[in-house]
This record gives structure tokens, C-alpha cells and sequence, in this order.
């Protein structure tokens, strides 16, 4: 009869086989949905900084997990609604000095948009940010880096972070032996995708020897890695970014990015 009611006070909460299995132990209702459901451990999300629960049920499926993100994140709401001044507020790992660039794109190709945050000791220096109605991920991850470099000074040192290995590739490794080949690549022999995009990348690179294209793991939890990335999906949020970093220009993506196809 307990089971029952039960079925009947909660039937989108508990299925008939679930209601199979719940305890017959006396007390109300309430105590044996208790039961069932169980504890609810809290986690902090390493990338929005949120508090999140998860049902005991389903950890105990899954012995010794500790969830890293919360579910807004792992389908990427997340860090469309978390402005760059929440992302520093709520992450503290991470280098602390660099210029840190993201790109982003929404269906790839679709809309996208990039981000450039230049800092010192943790104190934001410049910034930068742009987006493209029509665009790819890797165009707007090679415009970023231009734009990083812009910012910079010929004799500088700093190391420039960006989590596309694409285009860290191409300013370390490939654009040299692309050149050489005049600018075709592969056993193919097939041009360069975004030409326009990495001869300009990789000039101004050259122009800049004692900076260093570096790669960064993609939300990982790095603060200035995601508040990058928090720029480069300003775009999506329907009000202006946030005042604590209402200097960031609002750049448009360069005639190249708008002028290349991906073949």
C-alpha cells in the first residue's frame, strides 16, 4: 500500500521498476523518498566556479567520481551566460601573466567570435574582442592571435596562450615548411586553408621573435584562458559585457576572416 501511494504522489519521480526496489522500512512518505534518492554530495564546477549536486543515486553508479563540471557546462550554456568578470571572480588557477586568445563559433561555420585579454600579474592590461556572422572555430582562433600580437611590441617577451593547437602549430612549426612549398601542404600539395589568415599570423610572429605561441589546455580551469573564451562568446549574450571589463574593444573580425571560405 506504502509503495503505492508513493507511485501515485510521485509517478515522474519513481517508475514501477523503481518503485520495486524502494525499502519497505516504516515512516512517511517523505523518508522513503529519502531513501531511495539518498545523499546529494555538492561539487564545484572548475569551470564556472558553481556550486552543483549530484543525486546519490547516481553516484553510486559510478564509485569514486568527482564531476568537474556542472551540467550548464558540459553542454556549454554555461560559459555563453558567464561574463569574463564572473569567470575572474570565481577561477583562481592558472598562469598569471601572458595574453591569453580564444575563438568560438556557433555551428562551425556559423556565428563566432574571438577574445584577446593581455595580463600582468593577475591585472588586466588590454583587451580585445570581435565577432564574424559568418565564420569557422579555426578562422576565429587565428584571429584572435592576430590580434594578440598586434598588442605587442617588437622587442617584447611574453608568452601568447591560445587552446588550439591548430594555430600554435602553425606559428611554431608549419607556416615555415608551408612557405617553403609556396604555401601548399601535404603529400597533396593542397593550399593552405586561410591563407590570408596565417601569412598575416605568421608575419607579424616573425616581427615578434621574443614572443611565444603557446599551447593551454581548453577549459581546464584556467582563469585567463576562460575569461577569454568568455569574450570570444560575448556575441551570444544579449546584454554588453559586463563593466569590469567594459574597456574591451569591440574589434571586427579582419577582412581576411570575412573573405576566406575553409576548402
Amino acid at each position: 500500500m506504502r509503495r503505492m501511494l508513493l507511485h501515485r504522489a510521485h509517478p515522474r519521480l519513481f517508475s514501477s521498476r523503481q518503485m520495486s526496489i524502494i525499502p519497505r522500512a516504516p515512516g512517511s512518505l517523505w523518508n522513503l523518498a529519502g531513501e531511495y534518492m539518498a545523499a546529494t554530495p555538492t561539487f564545484t564546477c572548475k569551470h564556472c566556479g558553481t556550486a552543483f549536486s549530484v543525486p546519490g543515486t547516481t553516484m553510486k553508479r559510478f564509485p569514486g567520481w568527482k564531476p568537474s563540471q556542472c551540467q550548464s557546462c558540459r553542454i556549454g550554456k554555461s560559459r555563453t551566460a558567464h561574463t569574463a568578470a564572473d569567470i575572474v571572480a570565481s577561477i583562481s588557477a592558472g598562469p598569471e601573466t601572458g595574453v591569453f586568445t580564444d575563438g568560438s563559433c556557433e555551428g562551425n561555420p556559423g556565428p563566432g567570435g574571438w577574445g584577446v585579454v593581455r595580463v600582468v600579474d593577475g591585472e588586466i592590461i588590454d583587451e580585445r574582442t570581435g565577432h564574424d556572422p559568418q565564420t569557422t572555430n579555426n578562422k576565429m582562433e587565428l584571429t584572435a592571435l592576430i590580434e594578440a600580437y598586434k598588442l605587442l611590441e617588437p622587442s617584447e617577451s611574453v608568452l601568447v596562450y591560445s587552446d588550439s593547437s591548430y594555430a600554435v602549430n602553425i606559428i611554431n612549426e608549419w607556416a615555415a615548411k608551408w612557405q617553403a612549398n609556396g604555401w601548399r601542404r601535404g603529400q597533396r600539395r593542397e593550399l593552405v586553408e586561410n591563407l590570408d589568415l596565417v601569412k598575416e599570423l605568421y608575419e607579424l610572429s616573425k616581427e615578434r621573435p621574443l614572443a611565444t605561441a603557446t599551447w593551454i589546455r581548453g577549459h581546464n580551469g584556467d582563469k585567463w584562458n576562460e575569461h577569454a573564451d568568455s569574450l570570444a562568446r560575448s556575441y551570444q549574450r544579449p546584454t554588453p559585457i559586463s563593466d569590469a571589463v567594459a574597456t574591451a574593444a569591440d574589434v571586427p573580425a579582419t577582412d581576411g576572416a570575412l573573405a576566406l571560405d575553409d576548402a
